[in-house]
């Protein structure tokens, strides 16, 4: 009896369903967002754990960026800035020699505290700024807002029952920082006077000049992912990716130099003059202090202490109108003086009063703790110079 085997069924693929290319990038497109989604919820989990349970990676892009990663860090979000936890005592937050106990007090400012709703017969004086307000390496009662404190109340020039000067300096704020604190929170303070003492955190980031720019900065902001893969690649050598602190590189080309000056102005000066119309529209007075730096401060064979910073600037504008490139340390120098020309500029145009720190600093580089932070001595010297200008804006 022969067999007769079946032949063995095939398919045929040409026959069986076929994936549209529409469909084909939309399976692409989901598998990436899963794979993407799955990387960055793994970096944030590996992050809050090797972080010490810090949250700050872990929610990294969901709430405001404003605070840091330290423990000892401004870490309290708010509407467009951030301060410290209330009622804290911080340790070594600056450069200190050995750890000096910093006061925060009841609203997240440092110094002692102050009551919220100004009592009558009080004359208040809030400063606002940066880490050289905060006082960055000086003990409490030697930064220059205490020390200011200090001068009125003994000169007793000022006819009141009480005389205030809060310290509202929070290191790495920018202009956009400050403002948004003035109209949040300080003004409902209801100072009679705020001081002004910022440019160093507006000029030492660059800001976007291109779309590609502005699109790794906002990455770098909003995906831990991004922020672990930049550190990745400049841990094995690779380019500094681009990011939301990124400064200048080590050569800037004349345009960019240009760009930059005009970019950072531009943001400066909108943000003082919304500064100085709030406190107007409260019946509150304004000062501009003019903030000094030196860039080179760490290179022992500089000849900063016998040069100004009016001839550091202007060598670097020299270089910059002569078609060479400029170092990072001379770009944020020049955009710098950029700024302070507006507080200058602005000065004339508004009529308010103006404490020149730069020409103090250039009497004294002795001052200098840092590129920008001041001695306490310094501050001294600072402190008294504001009282006498408040003194007679106040009388």
């Amino acid at each position: 009896m022969t067999s007769e085997s079946t032949p063995a069924s095939t398919y045929d693929s040409s026959k069986g369903p076929k994936l549209t290319t529409r469909r084909k990038v939309l399976f692409t497109i989901v598998v990436t967002l899963v794979l993407f989604a799955a990387l960055e919820t793994v970096t944030r989990v590996g992050a809050y754990f090797i972080y010490h349970r810090s949250p700050y990676f872990l929610f990294y892009g969901i709430r405001e960026q404003a605070a840091d990663d330290d423990p000892e860090g401004h870490n309290v979000p708010l509407k467009g800035y951030s301060k410290f936890p209330a009622n804290k005592v911080l340790h070594q937050y600056g450069m200190f020699q050995e750890p000096t106990p910093i006061r925060v007090n009841s609203v997240g400012l440092r110094g002692e505290d102050f009551a919220v709703v100004k009592p009558a017969s009080t004359f208040r004086v809030i400063c606002m700024g940066e880490s050289s307000t905060f006082g960055f390496y000086d003990r409490d009662e030697f930064t220059y807002p205490a020390l200011t404190q200090q001068v009125l109340r003994r000169q007793g020039a000022l006819q009141a029952g009480r005389i205030e000067v809060i310290n509202a300096g929070i290191p790495h704020a920018n202009s956009d920082q400050i403002l948004a604190m003035e109209r949040g929170e300080l003004l409902d303070y209801k100072p009679d006077v705020l001081t002004l003492y910022a440019g160093f955190n507006d000029a030492v980031l660059m800001m976007d000049e291109t779309t590609l720019q502005a699109t790794m900065r906002w990455l770098h902001g909003h995906f831990a992912s991004y922020v672990a893969l930049k550190r990745l690649v400049t841990a094995v050598g690779g380019p500094v990716l681009y990011s939301r602190w990124s400064g200048y590189l080590s050569d800037v080309q004349p345009a960019s130099v240009r760009r930059q000056v005009e970019l950072h102005v531009a943001r400066y000066e909108k943000n003082v003059r919304e500064m100085v119309a709030l406190a107007r529209q409260r019946g509150v007075r304004f000062v501009f202090i003019k903030q000094p730096i030196v860039m080179e401060f760490h290179d022992r064979d500089s000849t900063w202490r016998a040069t100004t910073y009016a001839g550091r600037v202007a060598a670097a504008r020299t270089a910059v109108e002569a078609g060479r490139a400029i170092s990072a340390n001379q770009t944020v120098e020049l955009v710098h003086g950029a700024l302070m020309d507006v507080l200058d500029r602005l000065a004339k145009e508004l009529d308010i009063p103006v404490v020149d720190n730069i020409v103090i600093m250039d009497g004294h580089p002795e001052y200098y703790a840092s590129y920008v932070h001041i001695t306490e001595d310094g501050n001294g010297s600072l402190g008294t110079a504001i009282a006498e200008t408040i003194g007679r804006i106040s009388q």
